[in-house]
This record gives C-alpha cells, structure tokens and sequence, in this order.
C-alpha cells in the first residue's frame, strides 16, 4: 500500500543525503529475489524437463534465459541514469503504478482463489 499512498511523511522530515553518506548506505541486493526468485526457478526448471523436452528446446530455453539476463544486466546498469532522467517524481509515478498492478494482481488471485473454493463444495 506504501507503493500506492506513499510513505506520508512531511517534506519537512525528508532528509537529503550528502555524497559522502550515500557512499557508506550499505547495498542491499533487491532486485536478486526477483531474478533468481522461486518462480523463476520453477519455469526454468518446468521449461527444461528432461522427459517431456527436447535438447533443442533445452537449448533455446537456455538462451531465452541467456537473453533475458543479458536484459536485466544491462537494465541495472543503466539504472542510475534512468532515474537522474526521469527524476524523483517520475521515479514516484512509476512506482505507485507498479504499486497498482501489484494491488490488482493479488485481489485477482485472491477472488480466483474464492471463485475455485467455492465451486469445490
């Protein structure tokens, strides 16, 4: 909900922080459970199945992931940019509208998840 609303601090509390205190924030890989994650775990391992897939499809799977990696590296690196492009309020607007579709997709999952226990009895 923090995505959508925000953190509602006034911006007489918010603190900008000097170079020298950003280089000793300690980094915290985020975007590594996303990547690396249970569910993409599971779609390589589903897509790569030695008794119902081919080699070649092994193959291109591997490259798929390949490129998808290649993606996702060269997404990270430019991140910096990105942001000093689109700015703090860009960075805002596009993360209250990731907010909502996260929003939406777990009210999706959770009326299919009424939608099915109710049709089991």
């Amino acid at each position: 909900m923090t995505m959508i609303f925000g953190d509602g601090k006034p911006a007489s509390e918010l603190k900008v922080l000097s170079d020298n205190e950003i280089k000793q924030i300690a980094a915290f890989p985020i975007a590594i459970p996303s990547i690396a994650g249970p569910g993409p775990m599971l779609a390589v391992v589903t897509l790569t199945d030695n008794h119902g897939k081919s080699v070649l499809e092994q193959s291109l799977t591997s490259v798929l992931l390949a490129v998808v990696l290649a993606i996702t590296l060269v997404l990270l690196l430019l991140a910096g940019p990105i942001h000093r492009f689109i700015g703090m309020s860009g960075a805002a607007v596009i993360s209250r509208v990731m907010g909502i579709i996260l929003a939406t997709l777990a009210v999706d999952n959770i009326v299919n998840a009424v939608r099915e226990l109710a049709t089991t009895f």
